[in-house]
């Protein structure tokens, strides 16, 4: 069978993706960014004989356009770290030419053990392809950053401050 191996692959994080009939997808929890933000107080201890704390489930949606063929395909996670996530997977992908074909990643619980930037790596025929994605905790007593140029006050109600806009309008009109 010939194959040609996709120039790309498009990834999308969420927390959940079910399949619905006609082969529309819902996703649940879609992290935009790349970016998976812990909110809340975490656990100080964790349990016995576990290494960090786990999400209920994280699931990355792989968006095959382009290629054709038959692909053994080989997934692999790597924490901040660079250790694997659970079991590497190998299986066989087959992809018709012209038609977009979606795989589904699901990793339920998914092990944090250290928080920054989390990489997939799938082979397709040993063609290396790489999606990376942050796992990160914000503390709510934390004071965020600013963007440059920007100025924070602080406030001593909770109204919003008001701000005049002045607005630059020309009224002159061409001449005829």
């Amino acid at each position: 069978m010939v194959t040609l191996l996709p120039k790309q692959l498009r990834f999308l994080l969420a927390d959940a993706v079910r399949e619905e009939t006609g082969g529309k997808l819902t996703l649940l929890g879609l992290y935009t960014g790349d970016e998976v933000v812990l909110q809340g107080t975490l656990p100080v201890d964790t349990p016995k004989g576990m290494k960090g704390i786990a999400l209920q489930g994280l699931t990355i949606l792989v968006l095959i356009v382009d290629g054709y063929g038959e692909f053994n395909v080989q997934i692999q996670v790597y924490d901040p770290t660079g250790a694997p996530i659970g079991e590497s997977s190998k299986d066989t992908l087959v992809k018709v030419k012209d038609v977009p074909q979606n795989m589904l990643l699901p990793i339920t619980p998914f092990p944090v053990r250290a928080f920054g930037r989390h990489r997939l790596e799938i082979q397709l025929n040993n063609r290396k392809y790489e999606y990376l994605f942050t796992v990160r905790h914000q503390d709510p007593n934390a004071r965020l950053p600013t963007a440059p140029g920007q100025v924070t006050t602080k406030r001593k109600s909770s109204q919003p401050r008001q701000r005049e806009v002045k607005k630059s309008v020309s009224t002159r009109l061409p001449k005829k």
